[in-house]
């Protein structure tokens, strides 16, 4: 037998009851943990006989009467329970998440709840559970909500009955608790447990042990009940016993509804099979109130062409048979059992629609219980932990004192660090303008230095001009043809230059100069002139001194007045 972790369950000093309030009957399982067994402490069913047409005061007011008589039926003393409420009013999404979402569980969920609950979240109880998994792969989570209203509604009917909720389950996720309870699964086995109870039919499947898929039918046992009461005629109580006892007279007036009960049934199974890791099933476990009705089990393992059993919630919990009668009804406590098994730390499925304030209060409650009972060890004991309570409740107040003036800090800062990010940003764009300006002014006093250099002094410019930054063009004069060719050559050998196009070169009168036009487009590859800047420039190629220059003007201006004369 699997041995059971012992400490989680012993932390909880009170027995909490499972208790199942349904439509037709009420199921209590209260569950206690021996040495490596879990073993039912006690177990009671009371019948409701609530008739559909019944007003809804006078339901609650049975329900209520009925709790009440059950605990003392059955000598219940314990008043913290753990409930459900069905499947039907409760939205539940099995999310698949990717691998990462694990460590920002809570985030996630909030986003993802946006998108899956069609209701306001401030209107609703929610909860959720991330399922077991490896490393790496997608993250399994299930979520349910419910409308507040509801919750209320529930919260108040347990309050009635003098009783503390301590969690309010989901009835599907109870069932799968219970048949799941310490069975481990078969290699690729898909089970799909179906629990027909009165106003519901609860269908849950769980793949190699996995619960995957959860959804509630709307048709169930009052249906069954409410076709033989039409059909014969008879009240619906007496509809109810004709229907528990499989009388012969009322199988034409339930047919159909066993039609559409096994339509529901197929349509969810055959959905979940539709899904990209759906599979097909191998075993269907069947529970609740209807699970017993004659021939149920063999109609529905014949259509659906899988085997089918009836449940056994108690199969691996220890009791005494003699003391508890349960063989015939065990299938009605299947949702229970879950329950209790929740109450004692044993469900695999923790989800719970409890409001947080009532968490809250019911914690804020607990503590006060553990506080008096510290108090019988010894008023020292008591002293010393107030006082190591009220120590670290000042330290953290001030720590958060500290972490506020910090803040306050903070917040003064950050509008100086982005006024100072924007005047970085200013003065940046400012450099890069002037960087910009810089290197184009450095790269035209390079170009004019090698026109100097490779212009000979037998050929002289009259006019120069820049169309664009990267183009020029010139109309010039030479003392011969021989020197034009001899600039086209020294043009088109310097880096600076390409694209020379010499235009018409006009035949002078003997003894006068050449003119004519050029063009260029001047090269962008600084790289490639910084390559030449690299080799020192002989005597040739450096700049004419002064006195040649001003031997050259003078040279330049007796030209002038002869072509004047």
């Amino acid at each position: 037998m699997k041995r059971i972790s012992l400490f989680k369950p012993l932390l909880r000093a009170k027995a909490v009851l499972g208790l199942d309030i349904g439509t037709s009957t009420i199921k209590a399982v209260l569950l206690r943990v021996t040495k490596e067994e879990v073993e039912l402490a006690n177990a009671g069913m009371v019948e409701l006989h609530l008739d559909p047409v019944m007003e809804d005061k006078e339901k609650r007011a049975r329900v209520i009467e009925g709790i009440k008589r059950l605990l003392e039926e059955n000598e219940i003393k314990t008043r913290e329970v753990v409930t459900c409420v069905p499947g039907q009013s409760v939205i539940i999404r099995h999310l698949r998440l990717p691998p990462g979402a694990r460590e920002r569980l809570a985030q996630v969920i909030k986003f993802e709840a946006q998108n899956q609950i069609p209701f306001p979240l401030d209107r609703v109880g929610m909860d959720y559970q991330a399922l077991p998994g490896k490393e790496g792969e997608e993250v399994k989570v299930i979520l349910a909500a419910m409308k507040r209203e509801l919750i209320d509604d529930h919260l108040a009917l347990i309050e009635e009955a003098g009783l503390k909720l301590e969690a309010i389950d989901i009835s599907s996720l109870s069932l799968y608790n219970s048949l799941k309870f310490k069975k481990p699964p078969k290699e690729a086995e898909v089970v799909a447990l179906i629990d027909i109870g009165a106003t519901t039919t609860d269908i849950s499947i769980h793949r190699d042990g996995v619960l995957e898929f959860t959804r509630s039918a709307p048709v169930a046992g009052n249906d069954l009940t409410e076709a033989i009461q039409t059909k014969l005629r008879v009240s619906f109580s007496e509809a109810e016993r004709l229907k528990r006892e499989g009388r012969d007279e009322i199988a034409d007036a339930i047919s159909p509804i066993l039609e559409n009960l096994f339509a529901e049934i197929r349509r969810s199974l055959n959905y979940y099979r539709s899904q990209p890791e759906g599979a097909e099933i191998t075993r269907v476990i069947l529970s609740g109130g209807s699970a017993q009705l004659k021939n149920l089990d063999k109609f529905l393992s014949q259509r659906l062409g899988v085997r089918l059993e009836i449940a056994d919630p108690l199969s691996q919990i220890k009791y005494d048979p003699t003391t508890f009668k349960l063989k015939e009804i065990l299938p009605f406590f299947s949702v229970a059992v879950g329950l209790a098994l929740r109450a004692i730390g044993l469900g695999e499925v923790r989800i719970s629609l409890l409001p947080q304030v009532v968490r809250e209060r019911a914690l804020i409650q607990a503590r006060k219980r553990n506080l008096s009972v510290a108090a019988g060890l010894g008023v020292a004991i008591i002293l010393f932990s107030g006082l190591l309570f009220l120590q670290r409740l000042q330290q953290r107040e001030a720590r958060l004192a500290q972490v506020e003036a910090e803040l306050e800090k903070i917040a003064g800062i950050v509008p100086k660090v982005e006024g100072l990010k924007r005047e970085k940003e200013a003065v940046e764009k400012r450099e890069k303008v002037i960087t910009g300006l810089l290197i184009e002014k450095a790269r035209w006093l390079d170009i004019l230095l090698e026109m100097t250099r490779v212009f000979p002094s037998s050929v002289w410019i009259q006019s120069l001009s820049l169309p664009t930054k990267d183009s020029a063009s010139i109309s010039a004069q030479a003392s011969s043809v021989e020197a034009v060719s001899n600039l086209m050559v020294s043009l088109k050998n310097s880096p600076y230059f390409e694209e020379i196009d010499l235009g018409g070169v006009s035949t002078p009168e003997e003894g006068k100069a050449v003119s004519f036009p050029m063009k260029w487009r001047i090269e962008r590859k600084l790289e490639k002139i910084e390559e030449k800047k690299e080799a020192p420039l002989s005597p040739e190629e450096k700049l004419p001194s002064k006195p040649k220059i001003a031997e050259l003007r003078e040279r330049l201006k007796e030209r002038e007045e002869e072509l004047e004369e």
